[in-house]
């Protein structure tokens, strides 16, 4: 037996051990056969008199190649070098990006070193959810967009924006279309930086956006391929820059948190009324400075209607002041009344109070029987 028979038997019952069913083998020399066929034809074209396909080809040479890349791996080598992290174009990061559904992010604008203000989000599924630091709520499922301000109060609902921005799962979407490029060039980009965990690549600014645009640099992980940091330097204002942080292992939020009903002011207070009973005070003490509310439902017949359901409302402040806020109201089951009184004259105090209210009426199982729910505040104004 020849030395060269002695290393392949060798490699031969080495490759074996590993894998006595073959199937890493297998999937080792697939990857081998499939990489061989480009380099075969590379060796062909050179004019070569053995290609890469015919030497694995061969029981023992597959045996040992396929042993030599299993060492290799065990011990943490490449063997064939590793890939050259400054020539991974950003087609790559896109790719990786695609993969995620779920992301927690930060947008933090700062302006003249200082952060002028903050934002915290959740993307899943589809929908984004982000909270303001002054604590606005925004809320997009990709076809209706809702804006609800600290109070609970909804400011604004109309078109999705993010039902118009077309490209990477999440990337796109959070940063409202900002790498939407006009053409294809940037996929090619490749990293201006590259550190030991990290890559930087820098862009100009999309042609639509350049007159606010100075520039924007994307920090990603060296092994995970993902955005971590954006940061967008602005040429609109001075020392201004909007910075974006990606948070892929923070908690997904529960399905209920991408529901426009869970991200409204809960009921400041609940109770049951009976229809055609007496008045039921509810509790709302966590309203400052109103203790409670009266509320009394009925049925009344109007001329021009009709009998309808209606209800009137007293508000009962910290200091037993109480004022009637509604009188005779229509209301409907499972439908918000909204409204809002203001005046001075009517406080013994002669301050001026506005209340805002909003009711809410949920038929139960007894009959006659309504769950209230209660939101109400007031400002008061003047001395």
């Amino acid at each position: 037996m020849t030395a060269e028979e002695t290393i392949e038997k060798r490699l031969e019952k080495l490759a074996q051990a590993i894998s006595p069913d073959e199937t890493l083998i297998e999937n080792v020399m697939n990857r081998i056969d499939t990489k061989s066929i480009s380099e075969s034809e590379r060796i062909e074209k050179l004019s070569t008199k053995f290609t890469a396909r015919r030497f694995i080809m061969n029981r023992f040479t597959r045996f040992a190649a396929a042993a030599m890349i299993i060492i290799a791996v065990i011990c943490g080598l490449n063997f064939i070098g590793g890939p050259d992290m400054a020539k991974v174009a950003w087609a790559n990061v896109t790719k990786c990006v695609d993969q995620v559904d779920f992301v927690h992010f930060y947008e933090l604008k700062f302006r003249k070193n200082r952060i002028n203000n903050s934002l915290e989000g959740w993307l899943a599924n589809g929908k984004v959810l982000a909270k303001k630091d002054d604590g606005t709520t925004f809320y997009d499922d990709g076809k209706t967009e809702t804006v609800i301000d600290r109070h609970g109060e909804q400011i604004r609902k109309g078109p999705s924006d993010l039902g118009n921005i077309k490209g990477l799962k999440f990337f796109e979407k959070i940063t409202q279309g900002l790498m939407q490029y006009e053409n294809e060039d940037m996929l090619k980009q490749v990293p201006s930086h590259v550190g030991d965990d990290f890559l930087v690549y820098r862009f100009d600014p999309p042609e639509r956006m350049k007159e606010w645009v100075e520039s924007v640099a994307i920090t990603v992980g060296r092994n995970s391929l993902l955005p971590v940091q954006m940061k967008i330097r602005r040429k609109d204002q001075a020392d201004a820059y909007d910075l974006y942080i990606f948070d892929y292992e923070s908690p997904e939020r529960p399905a209920e948190f991408f529901d426009t009903q869970s991200i409204t002011e809960p009921p400041h207070g609940k109770g049951e009324i009976v229809l055609d009973d007496e008045e039921v005070i509810i509790d709302i003490s966590d309203s400052p400075g109103i203790k409670a509310v009266a509320i009394r439902l009925y049925s009344k017949y109007f001329e021009s209607m009709g009998e309808l359901k209606v209800l009137d409302a007293t508000v009962i402040t910290a200091e037993g002041f109480r004022r009637g806020i509604a009188r005779q109201m229509p209301w409907q089951s499972n439908k918000e009344i909204k409204f809002g009184v203001g005046d001075s004259e009517s406080w013994p105090d002669k301050k001026f109070r506005h209340v805002t209210a909003k009711i809410m009426l949920r038929p139960t199982k007894k009959k006659s029987t309504y769950l209230v729910e209660l939101r109400c505040r007031f400002d008061v104004v003047g001395d």
